[in-house]
This record gives C-alpha cells, sequence and structure tokens, in this order.
C-alpha cells in the first residue's frame, strides 16, 4: 500500500504548557495497537524512520543534527501517534510520559472522494455491489448539513429498501459508522442523523460485509488508490518559471531579521493582525500617566465604576464635622439608633433631682424595691411595746423562764445547783473521794504530810560543790534553801537538816522565783541528809534558788 501524508502541512507541535514541543520525538504503532510503525519521509517510501525528533520549532525532522531537516511523516496504514517527552521513552514505548497518545487514525487525510471519482477509477456501478465501489454523498452536492430528517437520493441502480444494503456514515477522522435509515424506498432513504459539512456517507451490501469481517473502513483505503489531487499530471510538474530565484525571494517575502520594517503596508498589515497603531491606541485607550483625567466623558465613567461625584457624596452623605447637624430627619434618626429623645427620656425615666418625687406609682415602687410604707411601720410607742429595748438588757422580758428556754441556758438557782462555786474552794464538792480520784491525789487520811521543820531560825546545811548555803525555814509545812550558785544547767544538792524525815516524796525548786522541779535521789536519802537533782536553765550568773522538801514526819 502506498504511503500517505498525515497532514497537508508541515505539522507543528506544541507541548501541555502550549509551548512549542521542542526536542519532544514522534511515534507512530498500527492501528490502535502496540506494535510500532514506521514512517515514510515522503510517498515512495524509500527511506522509513522508526521515530523523527522535533525540531526548536516543533516541526517533524528527519535528521536529529539537522534542524532544517524538515519533512511531513507518510503512513501506509491505519495507525496510532504518540508525541514523547524524550528518546527514552520513545525508544521504551513509555507511553504514560507522552504529550498524547491517539489511536485508531485512518492513513488518508483527506476523504472527499464522490461518485464522480469512483468513475473516474474505472468502476462500474452494478446493483448489489459491494461497497468497495459504492457511492458516496458529501454536503457540497447530495445533502445539507444540520438537524435531520435527510432525504438522500440514490444513483440508479442502487435500491435503498433491499434487505441486503448497509448505510455508513464516515466522519473528518475518517472514523466510520453504520446508519439505520428511518425510510427506504426504490430511490432514497431517509436519516434522523444531525450531518456536518465534513461528513460522508455512502452504502454497500453484504458481499464486502462477508470478506472483511468487521466495520468498513475509508473506501480508498481498502482499494489502496489515491484520490485525484494526490497524483501530479504532467501540468502538475514545476517549471523554472514557477520557482522563486534568491532575489524574487527577498522581493515578495518578509524578511526575518527587519523585524516587520519591510512591510509595505503598514496600515494594511495592522489590519490583516488585528491591532492598532500607537495613534489609534492612544485614541481609544486612556493614558496610564493622565490619571484620568483624558476621559471625555467623566460622569459616565463614574456609573460605570459605580462611585459618586463630590457632589452626590455631599449630598448623599453626612458630613463628619458637622456633627450630625445635617441629619434630614433627627426623629428618624434617633429611630433607627433605637435611641430616645430628651423629652422621651423625661417623660419614660426618673430625674435625680426629684429624688423619687417623680415615681407615678409609689407603691408599685415599694413593692418592686421590697420595703414598707409609712403606714406598714411601727411607730416608736408601737415599736417600744412589741420590741425589746437594747437599753434595759433583757429586763423587758415578759417571760426570762420561757426566755432561757429559748436560748438553753441556765438560770443562776439551776447553775448553783449543777456547778461548783469558784469561792467555796472545792467545799462544795458533792463528793470530794470521787474528786481526788478523778485528780488522781492523796487525802489527809491517806497520812501524806508536808514536814514540818522544828528550827525556826537559820541554820547552816550543806550544798554539795559549793559553800555559804543558808538553811532556813519559810512556813510551818515547809523549808527553803536560798543560795547563790554559778550558772549552771544541771545541778545536784544535798541538803543537811537538823531532824530527818522517815520518807522523803520529792522537793519543789524556784529559780529566781520561777517554779521548776526537781527529782529526789532516794538511793542517797540518809538521816538528815536529802540529794536532790535540779533541773533548770539557770540564766542568772547569781540566781536565787529555793528548794522545798516535801516528807512524812
Amino acid at each position: 500500500m502506498a504511503y500517505t501524508p498525515i497532514s497537508g502541512t508541515v505539522p507543528q507541535y506544541s507541548n501541555a504548557s502550549n509551548e512549542l514541543a521542542s526536542d519532544h520525538w514522534l511515534k507512530f504503532y498500527i492501528g490502535i495497537t502496540t506494535t510500532p510503525l514506521s514512517m515514510a519521509t515522503d510517498s515512495y517510501g524509500t527511506t522509513l524512520l522508526a521515530k523523527c525528533k522535533l525540531n526548536s520549532r516543533g516541526e517533524p525532522i528527519t535528521s536529529p543534527y539537522d534542524n532544517n531537516s524538515v519533512f511531513i511523516p507518510h503512513i501506509n496504514q491505519t495507525y496510532r501517534i504518540v508525541l514523547y517527552k524524550s528518546e527514552v521513552d520513545a525508544d521504551n514505548n513509555t507511553t504514560a510520559n507522552a504529550e498524547f497518545n491517539v489511536g485508531g487514525i485512518a492513513a488518508t487525510i483527506a476523504p472527499s472522494a464522490n461518485a464522480a471519482d469512483v468513475a473516474l477509477r474505472n468502476t462500474t456501478l452494478l446493483a448489489n455491489d459491494d461497497y468497495d465501489r459504492s457511492p458516496l454523498f458529501d454536503s457540497t452536492s447530495d445533502f445539507t448539513t444540520g438537524a435531520g430528517p435527510h432525504v438522500i437520493t440514490v444513483p440508479s441502480g442502487w435500491v435503498p429498501n433491499n434487505p441486503d444494503m448497509r448505510f455508513y456514515l464516515v466522519d473528518s477522522s475518517g472514523i466510520v459508522s453504520e446508519l439505520f435509515p428511518t425510510v427506504k424506498t426504490s430511490t432514497s432513504y431517509t436519516i434522523q442523523n444531525t450531518l456536518l459539512s465534513t461528513d460522508r456517507l455512502f452504502i454497500g451490501d453484504n458481499n464486502f460485509r462477508s470478506l472483511f469481517d468487521g466495520d468498513p473502513l475509508d473506501i480508498r483505503t481498502r482499494l489502496d488508490v489515491y484520490e485525484k489531487a494526490d497524483v501530479y499530471t504532467k501540468t502538475d510538474v514545476y517549471t523554472k518559471a514557477d520557482v522563486y530565484t534568491k532575489t524574487e525571494s527577498n522581493d515578495n517575502f518578509l524578511n526575518e531579521s527587519s523585524n516587520l520594517s519591510d512591510l509595505t503596508d503598514t496600515a494594511t498589515a495592522r489590519t490583516n493582525l488585528g491591532v492598532y497603531s500607537t495613534t489609534e491606541s492612544n485614541a481609544n485607550f486612556l493614558n496610564e500617566s493622565s490619571n484620568l483625567s483624558d476621559l471625555n466623558n467623566t460622569a459616565t465613567a463614574r456609573t460605570n465604576l459605580d462611585v459618586y461625584s463630590k457632589a452626590e457624596s455631599n449630598a448623599n452623605f453626612l458630613d463628619e464635622s458637622s456633627n450630625l447637624s445635617d441629619l434630614p430627619s433627627t426623629a428618624t434618626a434617633r429611630t433607627n439608633l433605637d435611641v430616645y429623645s430628651k423629652s422621651e427620656s423625661n417623660a419614660n425615666f426618673l430625674n435625680e433631682s426629684s429624688n423619687l418625687s417623680d415615681l407615678t406609682n409609689t407603691t408599685t415602687a415599694r413593692t418592686n424595691l421590697g420595703v414598707y410604707g409609712t403606714s406598714e411601720v411601727y411607730t416608736k410607742t408601737e415599736s417600744d411595746s412589741t420590741y425589746l429595748n437594747e437599753s434595759s438588757n433583757l429586763s423587758d422580758l415578759t417571760n426570762t423562764a420561757t426566755a432561757r428556754t429559748n436560748l438553753d441556758v441556765y438560770s443562776k438557782a439551776e447553775s448553783s445547783a449543777n456547778f461548783l462555786n469558784e469561792s467555796s474552794n472545792l467545799s462544795d464538792l458533792t463528793d470530794t473521794a470521787a474528786a481526788r480520784t478523778n485528780l488522781d491525789v492523796f487525802s489527809k487520811a491517806q497520812n501524806i504530810l508536808v514536814t514540818q521543820l522544828t528550827s525556826p531560825t537559820r541554820s547552816r546545811a550543806t550544798f554539795q560543790g559549793a559553800s555559804n548555803v543558808i538553811f532556813s525555814t519559810v512556813e510551818s509545812a515547809s523549808q527553803s534553801l536560798s543560795t547563790n550558785i554559778g550558772a549552771t544547767y544541771l545541778s545536784t544538792v544535798t541538803l543537811t537538816m537538823s531532824n530527818g524525815f522517815s520518807a522523803v516524796f520529792g522537793a519543789f525548786v524556784a529559780v529566781n522565783d520561777d517554779l521548776c522541779w526537781a527529782s529526789v535521789d532516794y538511793s542517797s536519802v540518809s538521816g538528815n541528809s536529802v540529794t536532790c537533782t535540779v533541773y533548770s536553765q539557770i540564766s542568772s550568773k547569781t540566781p536565787k534558788v529555793r528548794v522545798t522538801v516535801f516528807g512524812l514526819a
């Protein structure tokens, strides 16, 4: 099968960012498969390429090292086209990284044949023939474009209502789909499909369908023939006069380096490009430096911007310096603010200076405050007869017994009967034995006596570790010993008396008249000699020490 170009001009590709696909790679595959398909550099298929590189302009080139070796890829069958971002992806067939991947494209690019073309190929239209040679119908002569229904009239010899007849549509991409006419007569058929100007219609029978077992492809592809436009005639060959010289090219074409300065008519060029000249731009557009001073109608501009002029702002808004004096209606303003006027405040609220004299209902006020009125409060006489007088000190109680009961206290008589009298010095104890037991002390009957010393005058006693000890009798029941000793914390005193004790129970010690205590060493009691250990923090250098010894006479 001959090779046909994929485009009527050199294709130029872009990437997903709408940039020229420079250094991308183009590769083809058979139909909708992943089997690589070589491309030809021309219709003869002399040179075949497995892939081709795109130059800096996104155009296919035959040599990856020659940016100007531009060509149109030619394919000889239905193909898949894939644009890869790198040669590695193209070699590995990594379609997942491709810019695009499109399959099932017919090899021919211009399916425009009609019935006249079929006749030129020396084919004969016969009834019940296969649709290799079936008539084609296009919008230029056989049907109108747009929504159906469309009534298609067929050439003589074709019978649309033949049960073996099939109807097909070929779109601009070469995709074939079957049609289902709603009406079929001996000369025409009617379809409801919407038709485009690029659509082609044809009919055929079951003979060809049985041979190819599937949907038909484009007719020219099945017949392996060229369209008339694809074949050069003698007159189509260019003569010398048809080719430009360098001088003619320079005269007829713009030079890239001139940057459009070689245009013969810049006004026409701007019109063709659809752009304004600088003069037209200045006339049609605002100048940034003019800061809107070049507006031809400021009122219209404000309307378009939906803004107020100064006069409109002054008319529509309050002036800050006026301090609300420019309000058109103060009453409405107070309503909108939900505030009272002075007169409304005076009518609705109590005046501080009136001191509640402006109350509308004093009874309700007292109720709301929870206070009594003058009629509800006692007079002095009523209060005096109703309440106790502070100065009477409860002497105005009507019933003291009831009062004591309410206070839960005893009367004097009850207290005297229930408690010991301080002045009685425990003589009012009802049970002294029980009292002594409770106090854990001896009675007189238990023969615990305080030793009475017989000598009424001062005499010498022996104080262990010290001299100049004074021994004297203080009361008939006690003996005291006073001396000046050095400061000490622990001191042992040995006392010798004129008469002995039958038993010594203990000793009281006073240091500088502060009572402390001493213990009697019972093992050292011998005759008139008693040894006591004094426990006292003696802070004075010459303290006064008084020892009183107790024992049995």
